[in-house]
């Protein structure tokens, strides 16, 4: 879960978290990130690029890391 302060909401804070975490995982040779959303930020994440994996909870999100896949 990635959760900022109210007022930081929509100011890229949650987007540069998302991205440096992103990085650290390919950095490691990570193919993919995965995680669990809310119904609230599923928005934000699919922009992100995330998508749930077929047959499983919607709020489970993947996304194939760039270079890795």
């Amino acid at each position: 879960m990635n959760y900022v302060a109210p007022e930081a909401r929509f100011t890229g804070v949650s987007k540069a978290i998302l991205s440096a975490l992103e990085r650290d995982a390919s950095g490691f040779g990570a193919p993919a990130t995965t995680l669990e959303s809310t119904r609230t930020a599923q928005r934000f994440y699919r922009a992100q690029g995330y998508l749930p994996p077929r047959d499983t909870d919607p709020l489970q999100m993947m996304k194939p890391l760039a270079g890795q896949v």
